[in-house]
């Protein structure tokens, strides 16, 4: 598989151009339509979701225009709230919700790639 392939279910997608195929971070699961989260970092954390994902693919010409490339196949990404369209978003896989959610956007549209930090404590002597 190329990297401007991305295989899901029986879908092959692939990527043209600049665009990126970018796998959507899955929103907690609300139990009711009303949610009233406990604490700050639920609410935090569902409201980063909706922006975060991992890129699974990447036309050719993504970052040609650049020195570097701002992201790799496999990167956690930010994106803005209205980037890209929803490519696999159906009434059965809402309904079923066993597939994740795919967007494509333009290369331009990734603000930063999200890096996991390990904070060790200090021990106090």
């Amino acid at each position: 598989m190329n990297n401007d392939e991305y295989i899901l279910g029986d879908r092959k997608y692939k990527v043209k151009g600049y665009f990126i195929l970018v796998e959507i971070e899955a929103v907690p699961h609300r139990q009711s339509l009303i949610s009233i989260p406990g604490e700050e970092t639920e609410r935090e954390k569902y409201l980063q979701a909706r922006h975060t994902g991992w890129v699974r693919a990447m036309g050719k010409q993504a970052f040609n225009d650049e020195d570097a490339r701002r992201c790799e196949i496999g990167d956690k990404i930010l994106f803005a709230s209205y980037t890209g369209r929803d490519v696999n978003r159906t009434i059965e896989n809402r309904l079923r919700n066993d597939q994740p959610l795919l967007r494509i956007m333009t290369d331009k549209e990734i603000t930063c790639v999200i890096e996991d930090v390990i904070i060790e404590e200090e021990e106090n002597v």
